[in-house]
């Protein structure tokens, strides 16, 4: 389902630069706010007509539970509980993730104007890249995640981040000629770990509560940390624009877009060393689930 949703969210960051672009250059700059405007207000309009009378922290099956499972259901502790690094940290990476999608946006338009000569239209077409990668491998990256879980997909969504975005510029250091083909290659290069860091991040969250609470995971606490997903996601997209702005006027597009790319790398470090404590945390917890179930067995087996 996380998959999915990214699906929706790509697909609009995707189509909003050229459509944004081929409306300045066709009606102007008013005329296109206004017309964004009202299609904002139709959809406002349409979720108001969505169903209010469902309660998500009640399951469908709920009636079937036990007097003690419901318990656990309506007594819902403060949710700063779960405001802590371990829990937190996949939702960072994402966020990490999202900078590097936004970064270059306000950048690249200026860019190709004065190095290749082009204009608006093609600044939002070549814009599409990274998102619309995005948007083809999200769904099958949550086939993946649900087959062999999201730890490798995180650890390779931290190694291939720097490695892609250094190829946008590219990087001075690389013996890369800057071109067209270059800038699109490398945008191309950017959609798929981008992704690999958001589609698995709520999962790894869910399973990291699940290891310290004994298998637990109360409908409260799934129905938060969803809630929260957005968060980190589009401050992401806020710190990267805004970042941007603040670093252009002292370093040219190759060098700005470069040295993201070799900060990111202690962000690299950080998350591999994470999700190889969390990979052993996570077996240890099994390895206990599967000796209480023996015991219980054994238990059974006796009093039989």
């Amino acid at each position: 389902m996380t998959s999915i949703g990214e699906l929706f969210s790509g697909g609009s960051q995707a189509l909003a630069p050229f459509v944004g672009s081929v409306l300045y250059v066709g009606v102007g700059f008013k005329i296109t706010f206004i017309l964004l405007s009202v299609v904002a207000l139709v959809f406002s309009a349409i979720s108001l007509k969505m169903p209010k009378d469902f309660d998500l922290r009640v399951r469908p099956d709920a009636e079937e539970d036990t007097e003690k499972e419901q318990l656990e259901q309506s007594e819902v502790p403060s949710i700063w509980s779960l405001v802590t690094p371990v829990l937190m940290f996949p939702l960072w990476h994402m966020a990490t993730s999202q900078i590097l999608t936004t970064y270059h946006m306000p950048l690249l338009p200026l860019y190709v104007q004065e190095k290749f000569g082009e204009g608006l239209t093609w600044s939002g077409a070549i814009l599409m890249t990274d998102t619309t990668v995005y948007v083809i491998v999200s769904p099958v990256l949550g086939v993946l995640v649900d087959r062999y879980g999201p730890i490798k997909m995180i650890i390779g969504s931290a190694i291939l981040l720097p490695l892609a975005y250094s190829l946008i510029g590219p990087l001075p250091l690389l013996p890369i000629p800057s071109s067209r083909t270059q800038l699109a290659l490398g945008l191309f290069a950017l959609g798929t770990p981008v992704a690999m860091a958001c589609v698995p991040a709520l999962t790894l969250v869910f399973e990291v509560y699940k290891a310290q609470h004994n298998g637990k995971l109360p409908q409260w606490v799934s129905n938060t940390m969803a809630a929260w997903f957005g968060a980190p996601f589009q401050g992401g997209l806020w710190l990267g624009t805004g970042l941007s702005g603040l670093v252009a006027s002292h370093a040219s597009f190759a060098w700005s877009t470069g040295g993201l790319a070799l900060v990111y790398l202690l962000q690299t470090g950080v998350c591999v060393g994470y999700c190889c404590w969390v990979e052993r945390m996570l077996k240890s917890s099994k390895c206990e689930e599967e000796a209480v179930s023996l015991m219980k067995r054994s238990d059974e087996c006796a009093e039989w």
